[in-house]
């Protein structure tokens, strides 16, 4: 099965995104649309390696000659889909990083000597991890391009490009770690990744985020009905990732979520189509009657338009493969980006009602009462 994803991965021609649609830059934010030329790209890889077990002589026959093709490599006999891993990232804590602290891709921006993105991936992946794709790896092709955005996908800061390659020996690479970039690298087996019961939810606070484009009765609203997102994830088990190696005394559970998550998923609903209706796609707003709001519209409008053609069995091309309008915002669809904030304000809105409903109520009651009295002196 890994096999056939990889060859349908090789397949693969990159489609550049196009400029998004402006209202999604505009629809809380107020924030003009964002001129597709200024953005930044960056890319990450996706490094598979496979584990050899079928001893010394595959691993000298493996090193003889290199495979003249992608087909001709997998067909070796030191290939074994299932001890293939994917080598991540758990990036070092800055103030100065976006990503600071999370589990990721080797990989970061493009400089403009990188004659390409893909170039790019490899440089990153040289300086981070010490690993040389140019020497130790065969390019397989790419995966989505995505959009990273602020928070409510306000303003595109950058297009991600992900890149799959393999490991080309069975013999292990050692890694050659940039501390000022990265804490420790790891690497995870695919069948982990792929498990259902690995998926989980990361709340990540943003109370006090985005304070610096939106406007007081927007903060307001935020602290009132989202103190926080819960973003879907996955548990990586502590034996993958804290190795000897890693000293860190703490040992904080990892779990991967945000861009790494969704280009993950994306290689995994190439390679297992059937697990593609469990795994967990979509952020929730913290609150539950925010979250109910949400489902309410969810069921008018979301699940009727979209989440249908994922029961065709077409995810890739219908609702989370990134178009060339550009209306994808990593693996959300834009539309149910617009539910989620109009749940907010719905919430919100509610809330307010409710609290002006009541407070009428009891004035009216205090007044009642002081007539009362007044009448019985």
């Amino acid at each position: 099965m890994l096999k056939q994803a990889l060859l349908a991965i090789g397949s693969r021609e990159e489609k550049e995104l196009d400029t998004p649609d402006s209202a999604v830059n505009s629809f809380i934010s107020g924030i003009s649309d964002t001129s597709f030329k200024s953005i930044r790209h960056a890319s990450v890889s996706v490094i598979i390696r496979f584990n050899s077990k079928t001893g010394l002589a595959a691993r000298a026959d493996s090193s003889a000659s290199s495979p003249p093709s992608l087909k001709a490599f997998l067909d070796q006999d030191f290939i074994d889909e299932d001890s293939a891993e994917i080598l991540f990232i758990k990036r070092t804590v800055r103030d100065t990083d976006r990503w600071s602290g999370h589990v990721g891709l080797p990989g970061g921006r493009r400089d403009p000597e990188d004659s390409s993105d893909l170039v790019t991936a490899k440089r990153e992946t040289l300086e981070e991890v010490g690993i040389d794709l140019d020497r130790h790896g065969i390019y397989v092709g790419p995966l989505n391009q995505r959009y990273a955005t602020t928070h409510w996908g306000g303003e595109i800061i950058m297009v991600l490009c992900s890149y799959v390659f393999l490991i080309n020996t069975p013999d292990p690479i050692p890694l050659s770690i940039q501390e000022s970039e990265v804490a420790f690298a790891f690497w995870c087996p695919i069948s982990e990744l792929n498990n259902p019961a690995n998926a989980c939810r990361y709340n990540k606070d943003i109370s006090g985020i985005a304070t610096n484009y939106l406007s007081l009765p927007v903060r307001l609203m935020l602290r009132v009905c989202l103190p926080y997102v819960s973003f879907p994830g996955l548990h990586i088990a502590d034996r993958f990732a804290y190795t000897s190696v890693v000293t860190d005394p703490s040992r904080p559970p990892l779990i991967m979520w945000g861009l790494t998550h969704s280009i993950i998923y994306d290689f995994l609903d190439i390679l297992d189509p059937s697990t593609v209706l469990l795994r967990p796609r979509l952020p929730l707003p913290g609150h539950l009657a925010t979250r109910f709001v949400l489902r309410m519209l969810n069921k008018l409008g979301f699940y009727n338009q979209v989440l249908t053609e994922i029961e065709c069995r077409a995810p890739q091309t219908a609702c989370w493969k990134a178009n060339s309008q550009g209306r994808l915002s990593g693996y959300v669809k834009d539309r149910y980006f617009r539910q989620f904030q109009l749940s907010v304000i719905l919430d919100f809105v509610l809330r307010l009602s409710t609290a002006g409903f009541l407070a009428s109520k009891l004035w009216l009651t205090l007044m009642s009462s002081r007539r009362f009295f007044t009448q019985s002196r």
